[in-house]
């Protein structure tokens, strides 16, 4: 997924649905442990979300969103000539 010399993804886009991923994971987690009044297990999750954050967003994901980024940039595109146009009609 990640070119380490570079870091540079070849799918940046999954990256970053994996961040959202496990966010919603963590919070189903922390509902769940509302709900069953598991104040430890609450605790961890929201430890484990805010170290995600910290972590995983300044790191992972501004890598993935520079690749993206970059990726749409160096798109070619192929735009015909004028006299090509002119020859279609």
């Amino acid at each position: 997924m990640q070119a380490a010399s570079t870091n540079l993804y070849g799918k940046p886009s999954l990256t970053l649905k994996l961040v959202t991923s496990f966010t919603h994971v963590i919070d189903m987690m922390i509902s769940i442990a509302i709900e069953e009044g598991n104040g430890t297990v609450k605790r961890n999750c929201e430890e484990l979300k805010h170290l995600f954050n910290i972590r995983w967003t300044g790191e992972v994901t501004a890598n993935a969103h520079h690749t993206q980024v970059g990726m749409k940039r160096n798109v070619i595109s192929i735009v015909p000539l004028t006299e090509d146009v002119t020859r279609m009609k």
